[in-house]
Parts: structure tokens; sequence; C-alpha cells
């Protein structure tokens, strides 16, 4: 008779609270989509290169919420499989998709030159209206998401 491994369940029900919880709270309170965004998006536009990439480097390596998607990451590639080489592809997978967000508008500019800009330009405003919708959207179906793999790895075989 085996018994059942409950460490991912367990780990993904852990993972969840800190996405639903806030990300419930985020949407209850958020702001008009007209709202002026905070000082310091609009300082962002004024930052030498050196301040934004220290910015940027706090906002990932500080965020909780990051720490909980990349440790939900982890463990979801590490128990997927136990094969090295497909943990390894998943690994490199996750890490592509969620550079996505810093690497296209850096790979557009040097793509596009300066005509970029426009296009960059509209995707900042749009951004600044709806980033706040977009991040509690993604918050609540990740967190659903790992409740229901967290309940689903509770249950017996």
């Amino acid at each position: 008779m085996t018994t059942p491994r409950r460490g991912p369940g367990c780990c993904a029900l852990c993972s969840a609270q800190p996405l639903l919880l806030p990300g419930l709270k985020q949407w209850r309170s958020r702001t008009r989509a007209d709202a002026e965004p905070g000082r310091w998006v609009t300082a962002v536009d004024t930052m030498i290169p050196v301040r934004a990439l220290l910015v940027a480097f706090l906002l990932v390596a500080v965020n909780p919420k990051t720490a909980v998607l990349v440790v939900s990451a982890a463990a979801a590639i590490g128990t997927a499989t136990s094969a090295v080489v497909h943990q390894v592809a998943a690994l490199a997978l996750f890490t592509l998709v969620a550079s996505l967000g810093v690497a296209a508008p850096v790979l557009l500019r040097v793509a596009l030159g300066d005509r970029a800009g426009p296009l960059l330009t509209a995707a900042k405003a749009w951004m600044t209206a709806n980033g706040a919708l977009v991040v509690t959207s993604v918050l609540v179906v990740l967190g659903a998401v790992l409740l229901g793999n967290g309940l689903s790895g509770l249950r017996p075989d």
C-alpha cells in the first residue's frame, strides 16, 4: 500500500492564499480607469537607465506576489515529471514567458527604432489605465487555479 503524496497539494493551497486574497481585495478597491497614475509610475519616464534597472529589480525581487508565483511554478514543474530534461525545458519556458513583459518593449524598440515610439506610448497609456485590472485578474485566476490544484492534490487516489 502506498501513501499519497500530499506535499504538492499543500504547497498549491498555501500558494493560492497570497494570490487570491490580495487579488480579491484589490478588485474590490480598484480605482477608476481614468485615475491618475502613482508618482513612481510617472517618475519612470525621467529615470536614467541604471536607476530604472534598480527600480525594476526591486519591483520583482521584493514583491511577495512574484515569490509566490515562482515558488508555485517551481513546485508544479518539480512534481509534473521526474525527467530532468523535461523539468529544464519547462523552467526555460517559464522564464521565457515571465520575461516577455520586459523583453517585448525592448525588442520592439530595437527592431523598429524610433517607429516604436507611438506603439510604446499607446501601450503605456493602456497599461496605465488598465494595469490594476490586469494584475487583479491574473492574481485571482492563478489563485483559483492553485486552489483547485491544491484541493485535487489532497484527495485520496
